[in-house]
């Protein structure tokens, strides 16, 4: 776990968590099905998960819990990013 500053508020610790438990649900469910979906692709009614080249089967439900985990991880890390970046130029 990252090391928190401590002179965030409380709302930012706890986007700050949010995000980083977003990214590890993300993480293990990529591994237990043995990819992602942004690597991934659909063929017709068929669907992939993808990770170093190798391409998995799942089921749709599993790819589009996959595809939602990564688009929201991605979102959330430009969130943090931009928010960090601002509040640390705010700071000087």
């Amino acid at each position: 776990m990252p090391k928190i500053d401590p002179n965030l508020k409380k709302y930012e610790k706890r986007v700050f968590l949010a995000f980083f438990a977003l990214f590890g649900t993300f993480f293990v469910h990529s591994m237990i099905i043995g990819g992602d979906a942004i690597n991934g692709y659909r063929d017709g009614n068929d669907f992939y998960v993808s990770s170093h080249g190798v391409d998995t089967a799942v089921s749709e439900a599993a790819w589009n819990l996959s595809a939602t985990l990564g688009g929201l991880t991605i979102v959330g890390f430009a969130f943090v990013f931009i928010y960090t970046l601002i509040t640390k130029l705010a700071r000087l």
